[in-house]
């Protein structure tokens, strides 16, 4: 596994289809493997259920439901731990990411 891309989330249903919509092109542009960790903080809207239906439609995306709302640095955390990749990104699913900037970022790394 190449790259890791952690995402803690709560409460964004509106924002879950786009952002993978945004996320999808950028990461399949690099050629390299990924994986989308995102780890649900005990949402109460409808972002379990949306991350359920990407990840059925997408074997790139795991999705970890946390029982309670716990905070972004348990959530990260957590993904962390399940992350497989050499080199770990995070984000927040709030769209206020440009995620392109993905691109960038993974070159400069290597």
């Amino acid at each position: 596994m190449d790259i890791s891309l952690i995402i803690p989330v709560y409460n964004e249903e509106g924002n879950l289809r786009l952002l993978y919509q945004e996320l999808k092109p950028p990461l399949d542009s690099l050629g390299e493997d990924y994986e989308i960790i995102f780890v649900d903080d005990g949402s109460n809207d409808n972002s379990p259920i949306i991350l359920d239906d990407l990840a059925k439609k997408d074997k790139k995306i795991k999705v970890i439901h946390l029982d309670g709302n716990y905070g972004v640095t348990s959530t990260l955390s957590v993904g962390l731990s399940y992350a497989k990749g050499d080199f770990i990104l995070t984000m927040d699913a709030d769209l206020q990411y440009n995620c392109r900037e993905l691109v960038r970022i993974t070159q400069e790394l290597k």
